[in-house]
């Protein structure tokens, strides 16, 4: 799975996302290590500059990774995923911004991460992007 995360067919990336996302999400045995371990960060984090559609599934996967696991909170930060799931805040796609954000709330239960996050301008991104909230009915 993880080697289909640099296929040259964007549908295969994106779903490889998707499922290794789902795959973290699941406790026993600690898939989020295993994931990570067999070389999956970097390519997420690569995915999360392309223009294919796979982004969204990227900063998904990247997310799932980073909750409750430290090593893969402050790997994901030094194999430079914080700018680029910064710079996702921007969009135009909720769901995009959604993922975007649950990704960055995982690196940030990482202490060491927060000051990283400051220094990429995190805290002044949030207070000015336009982040598109779930819609209401009224």
């Amino acid at each position: 799975m993880v080697g289909l995360l640099e296929s040259s067919c964007h549908e295969s990336r994106r779903e490889a996302a998707l499922l290794l996302g789902q795959f973290a999400n699941i406790p026993e045995p600690d898939y989020r290590a295993k994931i990570a371990q067999r070389g999956a960060v970097v390519p997420l984090i690569h995915m999360l500059s392309s223009d294919d559609g796979s982004r969204e599934m990227s900063a998904f996967a990247l997310g799932r990774l980073a909750h409750s696991n430290a090593d893969n909170q402050a790997g994901i930060a030094q194999l430079g995923g914080l700018k680029p799931l910064l710079n996702l805040l921007d969009s135009k796609n909720g769901s995009l911004q959604h993922n975007a954000a649950f990704a960055l709330y995982g690196l940030a239960a990482n202490e060491d991460n927060v000051t990283k996050f400051i220094k990429e301008g995190g805290a002044q991104r949030l207070m000015v992007s336009a982040l598109i909230g779930p819609e209401v009915d009224m």
